[in-house]
């Protein structure tokens, strides 16, 4: 589509010097895995001690996940929990921040080789209630440090 574009506006304008070049720049993440899915199992069981249910789709672009991935080192992404992105109304609500904290936690005792991984919940999430009434988790240990 570029390259038509480009075409018309030659031929619209002549005497102008168009040039173009199409350079692929982000590599698709699940490509660069190829036959080693560890990163993903971990990833999985991460979820599922975690009684997270993950909704999976392909991502593209700029992530740090696809540069790293395209240098062979496995870099799936996983969720933030923000809104928004990349615009003045960026934002991640604590909870979902919280969330995303304790798989990246997990994953990384899923990946030292702990049997077990140790859940963060346990040793650190205070429940206090909110100003509604409502239960909110807050992670104290963790975030005081």
């Amino acid at each position: 589509k570029v390259l038509a574009h480009v075409a018309a506006t030659q031929a619209k304008f002549p005497r102008a010097k168009l040039s173009v070049a199409i350079e692929d720049v982000y590599a698709n993440i699940a490509e660069s895995l190829g036959n080693d899915r560890r990163c993903l199992e971990l990833m999985e069981r991460g979820f599922k001690e975690l009684g997270i249910a993950p909704k999976i789709f392909p991502l593209r672009g700029g992530t740090d996940g696809s540069a790293l991935s395209a240098r062979g080192v496995p870099t799936p992404n996983y969720f933030t929990g923000g809104f928004n992105f990349h615009s003045r109304f960026e934002w991640v609500p604590v909870p979902a921040f919280v969330t995303s904290y304790r798989l990246t936690e997990k994953l990384v005792r899923l990946a030292a080789g702990a049997s077990k991984a140790k859940d963060s919940d346990k040793e650190s999430k205070a429940v206090t209630e909110d100003t509604e009434g409502h239960r909110e988790h807050r992670d104290v240990e963790h975030f005081g440090r």
